[in-house]
């Protein structure tokens, strides 16, 4: 007996449509640990025509993705050198951390256990650059990709507050809440401290004890991030993410996906934020 197969391959002119938005779209990857070099890696295989990166922590012996070469650059600036085509297929640009990037299509900002009080901040610069931004946020708990944040309508990174979603900074009373606490004082005539010890370097490059462990959670929210992102480059169709959280617990590995919309307390709904000039 012989299947009958439908053929889901898009026609000609609905597949040279799809490659001049990939030719015209700008990503910026914010975040260049190795799920953020796999995901440039794999939009530069899909033709991706502008990739702008942007880390400005320097690289260690424990990055093992980079070349020994590269260690003390920017990871931005060592991560261009690394994975530029040299063909003018990519455009590969570095940005330093801080600068305003015009023409973003869509700013993937990649954090792993990011400081409460830094990323709510992040994500609010990020909107006000960029026409759409995309988290990718580990914590103890599970990986979290979305929702697609945007200053031009639709969810900010206040709605998540609001919702919950995102850890708000701690709240300080006073100056002596946020003073740090006075060390206690050394006669003058003390012997001076022992410096710290530092992992001595092996003959690959360094202790294996402190390399970074890659996280096979984050690797797989990374290849998710990427296919969102040629989603919502090609148009044709909604992406996941734009109305939901997809999320993977760390424990189980158990998927899931979180239905989230503009917060009616957000003062998105009814005022837009500047661009930043």
């Amino acid at each position: 007996m012989r299947l009958m197969t439908t053929s889901t391959r898009p026609d000609p002119q609905t597949q040279a449509l799809c490659s001049a938005r990939r030719r015209l779209a700008t990503v910026l990857i914010d975040g260049l640990d190795p799920a953020g070099l796999q995901a440039a890696k794999q939009l530069i295989q899909w033709g991706i025509g502008t990739l702008m990166l942007c880390d400005d922590r320097p690289v260690t012996a424990s990055d093992t993705d980079f070349p020994r070469t590269a260690r003390g650059m920017h990871r931005s600036h060592a991560a261009s050198r690394l994975l530029d085509p040299g063909d003018g297929s990519t455009v590969v640009i570095e940005v330093p951390a801080g600068a305003t990037a015009s023409g973003v299509d869509v700013h993937l900002v990649l954090r792993s256990r990011p400081r409460p009080q830094q990323l709510h901040s992040q994500l609010r610069a990020a909107c006000r650059a960029s026409a759409a931004v995309l988290p990718v946020v580990g914590d103890a708990q599970a990986w979290r990709l979305g929702p697609l944040l945007s200053h031009q309508g639709g969810l900010c990174p206040d709605c998540l507050l609001h919702h919950g979603l995102l850890p708000a900074p701690p709240e300080t009373s006073g100056a002596a809440a946020a003073a740090p606490a006075p060390e206690a004082e050394r006669p003058a005539d003390a012997e001076p401290l022992p410096e710290p010890e530092r992992p001595a370097e092996t003959a690959q490059g360094s202790d294996p004890s402190h390399r970074q462990q890659p996280d096979p959670l984050l690797q797989a929210a990374s290849h998710l991030a990427v296919h969102q992102i040629q989603v919502l480059v090609e148009g044709q169709r909604p992406a996941a993410v734009q109305t939901a959280q997809l999320i993977t617990d760390r424990a189980t590995g158990h998927q899931s996906s979180l239905s989230i919309s503009p917060h009616p307390e957000c003062a998105c709904l009814t005022a837009v934020e500047p661009l930043a000039g």
